[in-house]
C-alpha cells in the first residue's frame, strides 16, 4: 500500500533549504525506485518535505541506508524526530 511521508523541521526556513539543496546535489536522494514524489517547500518557521512512497518498507529502507544518513551529515542535515505515515486512498497524476 502507498504511503504519504509528511516531514517537519523547525528553524531558519534559509538554512534548512540550503542544507537540502547540498544534500540533493547527491545522486542516493534523488534516485530512490520505490519513491513516487517528493516535494519541498519552506515555512514561516521551517520546512516541510512530503514524499509519496510505494510501501512503509521501502520508505524505512532508505531512512535506514547508512550511505543516505552520510550524504545528510555531509550535508549539515538532520532527519526530523518522527515522519508522519498516512496510507493513501487515492492519488491523481
Amino acid at each position: 500500500m502507498s504511503i504519504l511521508a509528511i516531514f517537519r523541521w523547525q528553524g531558519d526556513p534559509k538554512e534548512l533549504l540550503s542544507s537540502y539543496d547540498t544534500e540533493l546535489e547527491h545522486e542516493a536522494p534523488r534516485h530512490q525506485d520505490q519513491r513516487i514524489s517528493h516535494i519541498c517547500a519552506g515555512t514561516d518557521d521551517g520546512m516541510v518535505i512530503v514524499d509519496v512512497w510505494k510501501s512503509e518498507k521501502a520508505m524505512r529502507a532508505m531512512l535506514d541506508d547508512p550511505e543516505f544518513h552520510r550524504n545528510m551529515e555531509r550535508a549539515g542535515a538532520t532527519l526530523p524526530d518522527t515522519p508522519e505515515i498516512l496510507p493513501v486512498h487515492r492519488s491523481i497524476p
